[in-house]
């Protein structure tokens, strides 16, 4: 049985808290591995048909953004048990977070609460915490350590109601002619991240799609 807010066994990029002052610093930090990360070995730079002769040879694997983000979002509710994630601002991608398989990285995340004369006011947000994640390197790359991402996780005692749709109306509207198997063989996702069903409508604000949310 699931709790909500997760309990922290329950948080999927959460690994080893190596400091935590409660409401004031958590440093977590994990490997990134392969056969734990089975996510990774779906999203590689460099296609998914970089070799003509091993068709399970791809790419080099690298974190996705949206699991970036996943990872500032559960260092940030770790320190502040009991809020959930209402929103992530001010988000900078500096560096790849990349996977080798027989020797994984270990990056560090730290989340401290922006103190308020930094904090602008967001409404809805209780709290506010900076999240900084650094790549350590492995063992080759010895005690060096390089910024790879940060940003702002906004906090709350509840989520707020969710707005309304809306209509998408394009300028200058025309059926999108670009099909789902060409724009894939342009990105470098395997089929775990392939959920679009369909493109619909382009326009100059950019192209209508119908996304299913693929199985856990």
């Amino acid at each position: 049985k699931r709790h909500w807010p997760p309990r922290e066994d329950e948080l999927p990029m959460l690994g080893e808290i190596v400091r935590r002052e409660p409401g004031r610093e958590l440093v977590m930090r994990r490997k990134l591995d392969l056969n734990e990360d089975l996510y990774a070995g779906e999203h590689t730079v460099g296609g998914r048909t970089i070799s003509h002769l091993d068709a399970d040879h791809y790419g080099l694997p690298i974190g996705p953004m949206t699991f970036t983000l996943e990872l500032m979002a559960e260092t940030a509710s770790t320190l502040f048990p009991g809020l959930v994630v209402v929103g992530i601002k001010g988000v900078r991608l500096q560096r790849w977070l990349a996977f080798d398989a027989d020797d994984p990285n270990t990056i560090e995340c730290t989340a401290r609460p922006l103190p308020p004369e930094k904090a602008k006011p967001e409404p809805g947000a209780t709290v506010q915490v900076q999240v900084e994640i650094k790549d350590l390197g492995n063992s080759l790359t010895g005690d060096q350590k390089w910024t790879a991402a940060g940003g702002v996780v906004l906090l709350a005692e509840r989520y707020p109601e969710p707005p309304d749709a809306g209509d998408h109306p394009l300028t200058h509207e025309y059926p999108t002619v670009v099909s789902i198997d060409e724009m894939y063989n342009d990105l470098f996702h395997g089929d775990v991240f392939r959920g679009v069903l369909a493109l619909d409508r382009s326009g100059d604000e950019g192209i209508e799609a119908r996304v299913e949310v693929l199985p856990r």
